[in-house]
């Protein structure tokens, strides 16, 4: 069973060791004050073009994993599922499972959909659906960068199956796990639990897309997984009632629980992720994946799931009565959320994905579902650093053409210390640190500055690293290299406990490094 027990026994003054690591302002670990004006803002993605419209009859959209393999993208995605496929010999497992289907790009940007001439539908094995098996639902591969990995199982994916216990009648939630050795044919593979699981219903739901990886900072496979949180008081949760106008009556909501392996087969360790300060809000994906710039740091792009909020449009109040259920009275939108353990997140109460417009196919249960994957992707303009490219499912439920859509960010963009023009303070905790040069991640307008400071951890600051002794940094650069009219010696300092001290004005700081 999962525990829900996680306690924390950090000392804030002590030191942090971030040696050469990059460092992203996505909560408050690194911070001792902010002050003056200076905040932390969450930053959103920026809408680009169509990634791939659903014009096969097999599509639908939703569950998007992502990844970048050598010289090309590959993005896997949901199909219909298979009790919508007329004439099939539904399999054994259940009649719910969806088809997976398949993309792949030299770019990110353009996206092509190869012909793989492995599962029959309608007929035909001329589509690009990549599995139709046990674990289809929620199917989210993985390059395993373990090391001592064999070639031929490379490729790795986790996935959910319905299966009727033929003996009791009993309904199973089970999680599957297959291999790959190009991405592209799939292998089940049995697990120790009941039917060939690696994990069942006595360990989670599973009803969502349950992503996991090889995590190098702890040297074992992490999972996070749907399952069902217990609530004893509902009047607490954000945005939800029992579709009468009352409090929700529900004793359980929908959320994410995570579990370690050293082998894929055997997981301990399960229990609930934790968001401190954040409201009982319902999760309905996760997306948690360390970060590439700095993987000591897990991020998570979770849907969040507002139940039975009401008809927004007369249209939704048509479509209601017409189809009476969830799908026009409830709504999803998607979060950011970062942890430094994988357990214990910081969970941003306001929307890093809002949904678009036109509301009548954006405002729908099922959309904004964020893909599981951070890639890098070509700016459009001219000289600029690459960005990273998000795929963001549009109408996937209710649209006359539904959509994969790309979203872009700047590299380490998703939060930043900002201060207005009449200026602002950050002070970061002690920390010790190894290199002899400070990039910083900013930007600023043409009036605006960042001055930077050392102190030596008791508010005094250090000979030669004075604010005064500072230059105003300004522009709009992902490595902004800081120095000191005094010509100090950053290497001088290195791996005695400091404290940097920024003054902003009109500016925004995204993460700070000490390199070589």
């Amino acid at each position: 069973m999962i525990n829900t027990n996680m306690g924390r026994d950090e000392d804030d003054r002590q030191p942090v060791d971030t040696g050469s690591r990059r460092e992203l302002f996505v909560d408050s670990y690194l911070i001792g004050e902010i002050r003056d004006g200076a905040d932390l803002r969450l930053h959103s993605p920026t809408p680009r073009e169509t990634a791939l419209k659903m014009e096969y009859p097999c599509e639908r959209g939703g569950y998007i994993t992502v990844f970048k393999d050598q010289d090309r993208y590959r993005m896997y995605y949901q199909g219909l599922p298979q009790r919508q496929i007329e004439g099939e010999n539904l399999p054994w497992f259940g009649h719910d499972e969806l088809l997976v289907c398949y993309a792949e790009s030299r770019d990110g940007i353009h996206w092509e959909r190869p012909r793989l001439g492995l599962f029959e539908f309608k007929g035909t094995k001329d589509n690009n659906i990549v599995w139709a098996g046990r674990g289809s639902h929620g199917f989210a591969p993985f390059i395993d960068t373990r090391p001592g990995c064999p070639d031929e199982l490379k490729y790795k994916a986790f996935g959910r199956s319905r299966i009727r216990d033929k003996e009791e009648g009993s309904l199973w939630r089970s999680l599957f796990l297959m291999t790959s050795p190009d991405g592209l044919h799939w292998t089940p593979v049995e697990g120790p639990k009941k039917f060939g699981a690696i994990l069942d219903r006595d360990d989670g739901n599973f009803d969502s897309q349950n992503v996991g990886f090889w995590d190098e900072t702890i040297g074992a496979y992490r999972l996070y997984f749907r399952s069902r949180r217990i609530v004893e008081n509902n009047e607490e949760l954000l945005g939800r009632d029992d579709g009468e106008g009352g409090v929700s009556r529900k004793p359980e909501l929908r959320d994410t629980a995570t579990a370690v392996s050293p082998d894929l087969m055997e997981w301990s360790d399960l229990r609930l992720l934790e968001y401190p300060g954040a409201p009982l809000e319902e999760m309905y994906t996760n997306q948690v994946i360390p970060y590439p710039r700095a993987p000591h740091i897990y991020m998570g792009f979770p849907a969040r799931y507002m139940e039975n909020r009401g008809p927004l449009t007369e249209w939704h109040q048509k479509k209601m009565e017409e189809t009476p259920g969830r799908y026009f009275a409830s709504y999803t939108d998607g979060l950011f959320m970062s942890s430094r353990d994988g357990k214990v997140f910081k969970r941003w109460n306001e929307a890093f994905l809002r949904p678009g417009i036109p509301e009548e196919s954006r405002w729908c249960y099922g959309e904004c579902y964020q893909n599981w994957g951070i890639v890098e992707t070509a700016s459009d303009i001219p000289g600029a650093p690459n960005e990273f490219s998000f795929y963001v499912t549009e109408g996937r439920r209710h649209g006359e053409e539904p959509l994969i859509r790309r979203f872009t960010l700047r590299q380490d963009g998703f939060v930043s210390v900002n201060a207005p023009l009449s200026g602002g303070e950050l002070l970061t905790r002690p920390l010790v640190f190894s290199g002899k040069r400070l990039s910083l991640n900013m930007s600023t307008s043409a009036a605006g500055g960042v001055r930077v400071e050392l102190q030596d951890g008791h508010g005094k600051a250090l000979p030669g690293f004075e604010l005064e002794k500072s230059p105003c940094f300004f522009g709009n650069t992902l490595e902004r290299n800081i120095s000191w009219k005094s010509g100090a010696d950053l290497g001088n300092v290195a791996g005695k406990p400091v404290q940097i001290r920024f003054v902003l004005n009109d500016a925004d700081i995204y993460s700070f490094r000490f390199t070589p």
